[in-house]
């Protein structure tokens, strides 16, 4: 079976070549589709940079920016490096010992892995500051085209510096690039029932959601739930929505392909952390999941955001707008409906593109309110707004990531060429990273709960141990004599 797809796969993309260089219409048919698609970018480039929006952007590029510079690597991003990055595209493209290999972002960071004159982590998290970017600029032309500048305006402004947006705007996972493919088709979708079902936005919608696809394979919610938002507006058009729909699946199927053959399907599908789980279960943690995963996504405490999601709900029925009610039920109930078919309660960042869901949704009755203020006034407002957000991001990442923070302070003063021996989850991969980068050889001996007495320990020269519960490990420092060297509050350094 495998082998045939394989070949399928090869004739495929043969005949793709062929038509293009000997078939004129189809070479005819790209061209202009290129075109198109680079004329249409540079107009959002000139949309953005000539409005007030830019101003309203030096935050949340800057945040990324900055913190890409400044916050030290986490575990996942370590775990890319170590097993995709540096590895090359066809290990991102076949091995996936866990969901964590976002591939197609794992393919960007094998490219800017080649970018020498930066310094390592910078090249890991290049492709995420660069997503972030193209994910402000075109939320605003959607949002300005199809609402009004000024909440265009309002939405990106929030939506970027919510604290999901800004974690993962630097952090080198494929989150944003999940956000950037969801941002693109709902923005298609728009096109579609607005613009009379025109082939190059079903085309557009069907290349963001192949990409999305091999981003994270959790785009299948959003690509459902849009795929839905299409269907109620445009369903006189069903068959071409149908033809896209099918291609898409075919086209996904085909690039997870090598995947499947070198890991299996149950590698996708049956992973502790995407497998079902009972629906009662379900059931019974899904509203402390809904409830923190605002907490997560926003940075600030759902009892904040829920009053205002309810607010703008009573505003759209009191306005009776069909289509805005429409748009609110699909957000905030399909995702509940989804979770309970599928029988999983996912990490909260499997939804962290709802950092401009939820602001959208809020602002949505409140469009034509928003266009009567004056700019000037808007703009001091959400300059505000933005320091605030930037403010509370400083405590929260600490809490976040507190574990890989002061981590890291330890690796810097222990790197070398070494003997280690690690009784700390994750400790591992945030040294290993440390000692491949910095060209030093890995001599790692690395256990998740083994209890030690560094007083015995003879043939390593530095000995870290886990001192207080973390990741399911237990205290496990059992030492009497020696003192350590290097200390948190997660972890014991000794070096003999």
């Amino acid at each position: 079976m495998f082998h045939f797809l394989e070949l399928l796969l090869a004739i495929t993309i043969f005949c793709l070549i062929i038509c293009y260089f000997y078939f004129s219409p189809f070479s005819i048919l790209i061209n202009k589709f290129t075109k198109d698609t680079f004329h249409s970018v540079y107009r959002i480039f000139v949309e953005v940079f000539s409005s007030e929006q830019k101003y309203l952007l030096i935050i949340p590029i800057s945040s990324s920016i900055y913190f890409a510079i400044h916050l030290p690597i986490s575990y996942d991003e370590a775990f890319t490096y170590l097993n995709f990055t540096s590895k090359g595209i066809p290990t991102s493209m076949t091995y996936y010992p866990i969901p964590g290999n976002h591939i197609l972002h794992s393919i960007f960071t094998n490219i800017t892995y080649h970018l020498s004159f930066l310094n390592p982590l910078i090249r890991l998290r290049l492709s995420s500051i660069c997503a972030n970017f193209f994910i402000c600029i075109i939320s605003y032309s959607f949002l300005k085209k199809y609402f009004n500048k000024n909440t265009a305006i309002f939405v990106v402004s929030i939506a970027s510096m919510m604290f999901y947006s800004v974690y993962y705007s630097y952090m080198s996972r494929g989150y944003v690039l999940e956000t950037l493919f969801f941002i693109i088709a709902f923005y298609s979708s728009y096109n579609i029932i607005k613009e009379n079902n025109q082939t190059r936005q079903w085309i557009y919608f069907g290349i963001s959601s192949i990409l999305g696809f091999y981003a994270m394979t959790s785009f299948l919610y959003p690509f459902i739930l849009l795929n839905i938002f299409i269907l109620i507006f445009n369903r006189k058009n069903i068959l071409k929505q149908t033809i896209v729909n099918i291609t898409v699946a075919v086209i996904v199927i085909l690039l997870y392909i090598p995947i499947i053959k070198f890991n299996g399907i149950e590698a996708i599908v049956l992973h502790k952390t995407v497998a079902p789980i009972p629906r009662g279960e379900v059931l019974q943690r899904l509203p402390s999941f809904l409830l923190n995963s605002i907490t997560d996504i926003t940075g600030y405490s759902w009892i904040y955001t829920i009053p205002l999601i309810a607010f703008s709900f009573i505003f759209i029925l009191i306005k009776k707008n069909k289509e805005n009610f429409v748009l609110f039920l699909l957000f905030m109930v399909g995702p509940v409906l989804l979770l309970i078919l599928h029988s999983v309660i996912p990490f909260s960042r499997t939804f962290n593109y709802y950092a401009y869901v939820l602001i959208f949704v809020i602002a949505l009755p409140w469009s034509d309110l928003l266009q009567r203020i004056k700019i000037k006034y808007l703009f001091i407002f959400l300059l505000l707004v933005q320091a605030l957000l930037f403010y509370n991001f400083f405590p929260r990442v600490y809490r976040f990531e507190e574990f890989f923070l002061t981590s890291d302070n330890v690796i810097k003063e222990i790197a070398g060429n070494k003997k280690y021996l690690i009784s700390v989850p994750l400790f591992d991969n945030l040294l290993e990273y440390e000692l491949k980068t910095k060209g030093y050889k890995k001599n790692i001996a690395a256990y998740n709960n083994l209890k030690i007495n560094a007083d015995t320990v003879k043939k390593y020269d530095v000995i870290v141990i886990g001192k207080t519960k973390i990741f399911d490990a237990e205290n496990n420092d059992f030492t009497v004599n020696m003192k350590p060297k290097y200390q948190t509050r997660f972890l014991n350094v000794y070096c003999k």
